[in-house]
């Protein structure tokens, strides 16, 4: 977060020496500015971003629950990533929210509950493969282990995302414990009798 994010203030009144290929906020000068896979956000622009995604958010739960409710559903076809993104705008909600409240509980817990959904998916999904041969079928096995695995490594580097901004965020640390007890390597949900990974102790 900077006081403003035009390119004059953060990189010299001095065009020449901005670096290329940064991308600009249009709509509101000042609010963002991305340089090399790295975003700076006006201190200003806070607030509006806040209220933007919380807004984002009661949309997309309110698209949830009518998923939910819909009868005629598949329970493992409910549009796995579509937990906490709003349906108008599609724009992710939790990320925004937790990118600049990084103790945002309600958030963080629609992270736990998209990543179980995005779990169950890969595995149903991979129920449902027409397999041939039992190689094929080992196969696909495979790459929906490889598949959930890529969805927890996805999580744990969000949490280390948001804890490089907020190192004091409890409910970040406490969503990545569970994330690193909850699940095992392959993505499966832990039993409870199943030892926690030494590492997620003291997480």
């Amino acid at each position: 977060f900077v006081p403003s994010a035009k390119m004059a203030d953060l990189f010299g009144p001095n065009a020449r020496t901005h670096p290329p290929g940064a991308v600009v906020s249009a709509a509101v000068p000042g609010a963002f500015a991305l340089v090399e896979h790295k975003l700076a956000v006006a201190v200003s622009a806070l607030a509006p971003l806040h209220a933007f995604a919380c807004e984002a958010l009661r949309r997309a739960d309110a698209a949830d629950l009518h998923r939910t409710e819909n009868r005629n559903e598949n329970e493992n076809e409910r549009g796995a990533r579509d937990v906490g993104v709003d349906p108008d705008t599609r724009a992710d909600a939790l990320r925004l929210l937790l990118l600049v409240n990084g103790d945002h509980m309600t958030a963080w817990n629609r992270r736990k509950r998209r990543l179980i959904v995005n779990c169950a998916a890969v595995d149903a999904a991979d129920a449902d493969a027409d397999a041939q041969t039992k190689n094929e079928k080992t196969t696909a096995t495979g790459n929906a282990s490889g598949d959930k695995k890529n969805l927890v490594s996805a999580e744990l580097a969000f949490c280390a995302l948001a804890l490089s901004k907020f190192p004091k965020a409890q409910a970040a640390w406490a969503h990545r414990r569970w994330v690193m007890c909850a699940l095992d390597g392959d993505g499966d949900l832990r039993k409870r009798h199943q030892t926690v990974p030494s590492q997620a102790r003291f997480a």
